[in-house]
């Protein structure tokens, strides 16, 4: 079969939906992606997906030969499914996570000031084929801290049928050790088979579930050190600093078993892959990329063996060591006209290719690629009511900063419409140290199809562009990283595509706080401000996020986006927008999630009521039930209901429905 017949697949799924008169309602946006993750079994013959409906999140079981489902689980009470995979045949294994609080005990005990902060608790599970049995490692553990990470639950283990080796850490009243854990993959029971000193941060198992390597942080310091290990004897082979005291991730082994890590090599400025030498401590580069930060490894999923590299440009890449993966990837991505395609995972014997692909009006879908016979079969797509007439246009642009710096950014233009002098929205991206790409967004498009321009910035401390532009935004809050977004505006108007009376500025995390800053700040900028899950009070945040942990990674962390709590104390009191409220003139739309464990809705509260303290108008909505996240399609669905009534209020877009008569969605480069 010929790529362009391929192609002719691929369009065709694309296609084929009627013309409609009024856009899509909210739902159809809000809803969570109908696939979630995906994992194709090891003889080829099955795929695990994690999929949304009534408001939670199923594991189902697809079988490839029989072209049918023959599981679907529901996921626990109040968990969401995070991530799936296969442990063997007939045994696939997920993790879920839910929101809880400590008591007070554990709270006094650990340091934290907030015995009602909310956490989020991870759990890995298995569930075995042809019954369905669903059972989670080490259940009796009662909250134990273990079950943190799907990627280092390994089995079958040789020799050890059954069970499996799983990476995780004891729970804070058992000193919260980094501990390897031997758990029965039928029955969840487990047992600490080795833990490491309290100082540990990281462990690395081979694909036989032996310790090769560890990494660990010096109290009080920011210094870290790595260690090989062979048996009971381990030799430090490494020793360096971070700004943090956080060492570098252990990705895994590559092929000729030195450690893959990411780093970034002195005096350079790009993350990149690098191969350590478990002998010598010796660091080679393995791969890096042009012009962009290498986020992550790709393993083997049956050797765990590292075989790539991925990263994001302005759409996600992966770059294959072996040729025949490499050709694989290539022949699959040349499929997607104006996208691309990820090589997901595959069987043992490379017949079948788990594939995650989006184009041209596809806002994504997976797919299982036959090799021997260059076939794409479509498992499913994440938006399957959204017709390609719902997917506005996205272009890449940068824009100067007052500064001359070029700014990175995408412009989402709404179907059917001239991009003149419309109404605007700026939606900032969460982090600060996140960033966004040319990939379907359901947040944006919902907008485009009001009838509003969207604008996401990629400002100075944004992720993925090297270390000078992530470490331009540190400290920035309310300051460069705030006009960054600013000067895209105003870059818009200059340009005659944006009216300078109707621009909204909208975020999430992060993004709320941009939001609340932008109205706050600069109160002649924008006609309104919506905040999602946002931070409101900056020295408080700090405060939160420092507090029992003075000296760790996770203070230094927040201490060097958002500033020192006690030399820097009155730049953060002056740039937190509570204490600005008197300043706001525009509307303001807040809103906040009930389990938010990143950001707590406190943060909301205190804005709300500082506002009404001012006189000021704001409305307020409390998301009941969902995270920081918005992991629920109910409340996703009642945000974008909010807001759209919200700008409909303040921006008074134009009509967007003629776009669903007319529409032919592209992706395209503007480099104005």
């Amino acid at each position: 079969m010929t790529a362009r017949f391929l192609l002719a697949i691929v369009c065709a799924f694309a296609l084929g939906a009627p013309a409609v008169a009024q856009p899509p309602p909210a739902s159809v946006y809000g809803r969570l992606p109908n696939i979630d993750d995906a994992a194709i079994s090891p003889d080829g013959r099955h795929v695990a997906m994690i999929v949304t409906g009534n408001n939670q999140t199923y594991t189902r079981i697809y079988d490839l030969d029989a072209s049918r489902v023959v599981l679907t689980v529901a996921s626990p009470k109040d968990h969401t499914l995070r991530s799936i995979g296969w442990a063997n045949e007939t045994t696939a294994t997920f993790v879920l996570s839910t929101a809880l609080t400590w008591d007070q005990s554990r709270a006094d005990e650990y340091g934290w000031r907030d015995a009602q902060r909310l956490f989020e608790f991870f759990r890995v599970g298995t569930i075995t084929l042809p019954d369905g049995r669903m059972k989670l490692m080490m259940e009796k553990e009662n909250g134990s801290w273990a079950n943190t990470r799907l990627d280092d639950l390994q089995a079958p283990i040789v020799g050890d049928a059954g069970f499996g080796r799983m990476l995780g850490r004891t729970s804070p009243t058992r000193d919260g050790r980094v501990a390897i854990y031997r758990v029965n993959l039928l029955t969840g029971d487990g047992r600490i088979q080795q833990s490491a000193s309290p100082r540990s941060w990281d462990m690395l198992l081979d694909e036989s579930g032996r310790l090769v390597a560890r990494t660990e942080s010096q109290e009080n310091t920011n210094r870290w050190k790595l260690f090989s290990v062979q048996g009971e004897a381990e030799r430090q082979i490494g020793e360096d600093e971070s700004e943090t005291g956080a060492p570098p991730p252990l990705l895994g082994l590559l092929a000729d078993g030195r450690l893959a890590t990411l780093e970034t090599p002195d005096g350079g400025d790009r993350v990149g892959l690098y191969g350590v030498d478990l002998a010598t401590g010796a660091h080679t580069l393995v791969h890096e990329a042009p012009r962009h930060d290498i986020t992550g490894a790709i393993a083997d999923p049956w050797t765990r063996r590292i075989v790539g590299a991925q990263w994001t440009e302005d759409l996600p890449k992966q770059h294959f060591f072996d040729p025949g993966l490499a050709a694989i990837a290539g022949d699959v991505t040349a499929t997607f006209e104006g996208g691309y395609a990820l090589v997901l995972s595959w069987s043992r014997d490379m017949r079948r290719i788990l594939v995650f692909g989006e184009g041209v009006g596809n806002p994504g879908a997976y797919y299982v690629y036959e090799p021997a016979e260059k076939r794409l079969r479509k498992l499913g797509a994440l938006y399957p009511e959204l017709p390609p007439e719902g997917v506005s246009s996205v272009s890449v642009i940068n824009y100067p900063a007052r500064d001359g710096v070029r700014i990175p950014a995408y412009l989402t233009i709404p179907n059917g419409l001239e991009p003149r002098n419309l109404p605007l929205v700026v939606l900032v991206h969460g982090g600060p140290h996140a960033r966004d790409s040319w990939t379907f967004d359901w947040w944006a498009q919902f907008l485009a199809s009001r009838g509003y321009m969207v604008l996401q910035p990629n400002f100075r401390g944004s992720s993925g562009y090297g270390d000078a532009w992530l470490e331009a935004g540190r400290r920035e809050w309310g300051g460069r990283m705030q006009t960054d977004v600013e000067d895209g505006v105003a870059a818009l108007v200059r340009s005659g595509r944006v009216d300078a009376r109707r621009v909204c500025i909208v975020g999430a995390s992060y993004g709320g706080y941009a939001a609340l800053a932008g109205a706050a700040l600069t109160p002649e900028r924008y006609a309104c401000a919506v905040s999602v899950n946002g931070v409101s009070d900056l020295s408080l945040m700090l405060q939160q996020e420092v507090s029992g942990d003075a000296n760790g990674p996770t203070a230094d962390f927040w201490q060097l986006s958002i500033g020192n709590r006690a030399e820097d104390a009155a730049r953060i009191r002056a740039v937190s927008p509570a204490n600005l409220a008197a300043n706001v003139r525009a509307p303001i739309l807040l809103m906040h999630s009930t389990e938010d464990s990143v950001v707590p809705p406190e943060q909301t509260k205190i804005m709300a009521r500082r506002l009404r303290d001012a006189g000021k108008s704001a409305r307020v909505v409390v998301l009941t039930g969902d995270d920081h996240w918005l992991s629920a399609a109910a409340t996703r669905t009642q945000m974008l209901e909010e807001i759209e009534t919200f700008l409909a209020q303040h921006l008074a877009a134009p009509a967007a429905h003629p776009a669903f008569e007319t529409a032919h969605p592209t992706r395209q480069p503007d480099a104005r």
